[in-house]
């Protein structure tokens, strides 16, 4: 029998009726202006209730309409269950209100084979965060596409270097990489803009170290750190891809008060000529 991953944050996040969701995701975008003509190989997205973040998701997922690809890598933070390693989901679908997206098994049963990489709905089960990125891609993106969904547990060292290796292999011109994460939590608004901006700086600047240490020293935070920080190793050195920061925005900006805000950022890796 076909396993399949209901969705658990319809309803809390996003609207839980097809109409309703893209009707909100295509207002998103539409208030964005005219995009550079940029050939995208991945991003890093906020993963809050849409209508905090999703303004801010829509300038990275806009660069992605009417695009085809064969394999979509997601790559996110478990906020309630803790393990060690990354857990890819057991299941073959992935269902939204939007419809349904296939797993690639196939390269699910290939990554498990390596030791810290496992199949299982550790990570999945109430998770948000990878969930709230599938009605976007679902709409942006031309059909055709399956997703490999991998969750990150405890984020040390070594299994930010396994997603790093699983990353590597996927920067390619028939897949897409996204790292879903929201930056820094609960702190008054400018205080925030201080502490997030000094972590898109870095991300930029493609200073990796400087990163790891400003994050070991908490002046910056991300909930997704881990998953960033595979996602900018694996393209560091590569002079063919360029990181650009597309919109910073908090919680503040969008639809909440402005003395306890989450942070948020798009930030695009895109392919150069």
């Amino acid at each position: 029998m076909m396993k399949i991953r209901k969705p658990a944050a319809a309803g809390m996040f996003y609207p839980s009726e097809a109409d309703s969701l893209t009707t909100d995701i295509q207002a998103y975008l539409n208030s964005i202006s005219l995009l550079d003509d940029w050939n995208p190989a991945g991003f890093i997205v906020p993963h809050a209730g849409y209508i905090y973040s999703g303004p801010i998701a829509s300038y990275a997922y806009r660069h992605l309409t009417g695009l085809s690809f064969d394999k979509v890598v997601i790559v996110a933070p478990s906020h309630f269950d803790s393990f060690d390693g990354l857990s890819i989901y057991s299941g073959e679908v992935l269902e939204t209100p939007i419809g349904q997206v296939d797993i690639s098994v196939e390269d699910r049963d290939r990554w498990v084979e390596i030791d810290g990489i496992f199949s299982s709905e550790l990570g999945f089960r109430q998770e948000h965060s990878l969930e709230v990125q599938l009605p976007f891609l679902q709409h942006v993106l031309k059909p055709g596409w399956q997703v490999l969904p991998i969750m990150m547990g405890y984020q040390n060292r070594e299994v930010i270097d396994l997603a790093e290796e699983i990353l590597k292999t996927y920067f390619n011109q028939r897949s897409l990489v996204i790292i879903s994460s929201d930056l820094s939590h609960y702190h008054p608004y400018n205080e925030a803009r201080e502490i997030d901006l000094r972590f898109c700086k870095l991300v930029e600047e493609n200073d990796l170290d400087g990163l790891w240490n400003a994050y070991d020293n908490r002046q910056v935070e991300a909930c997704g750190f881990g998953p960033i920080y595979a996602f900018l190793s694996a393209i560091s050195g590569r002079e063919n891809i360029s990181v650009k920061l597309l919109d910073y925005r908090n919680s503040g900006d969008t639809a909440g008060f402005k003395n306890q805000v989450v942070g948020y950022c798009a930030i695009g890796a895109f392919w150069q000529d």
